[in-house]
């Protein structure tokens, strides 16, 4: 997982042309990001759902500037 992490905001940072000093809240950002999104070790299911047993909303992201890509995956193998 920290290699993941990682890699997230090399990519962020990157991609936005920031200097390393914003490493701190791009690293908060691929982490919450992480956490909304879906997990194979949790059979597809999303961590913040199965951690406070809440619904998760998406309304409140925005995209930075870059065209969003979605992959759908089958989690089921």
């Amino acid at each position: 997982m920290n290699r993941t992490i990682v890699e997230r905001v090399r990519c962020m940072l990157s991609h936005a042309k920031l200097p390393k000093s914003y490493w701190g809240e791009a690293l908060m950002t691929a982490v919450y990001l992480i956490n909304l999104s879906p997990s194979y070790p949790l059979q597809g299911d999303v961590p913040n759902r199965v951690w406070y047993n809440k619904d998760v909303s998406y309304d409140h992201l925005k995209c930075s500037g870059a065209r969003p890509l979605f992959i759908f995956l089958n989690m089921k193998g």
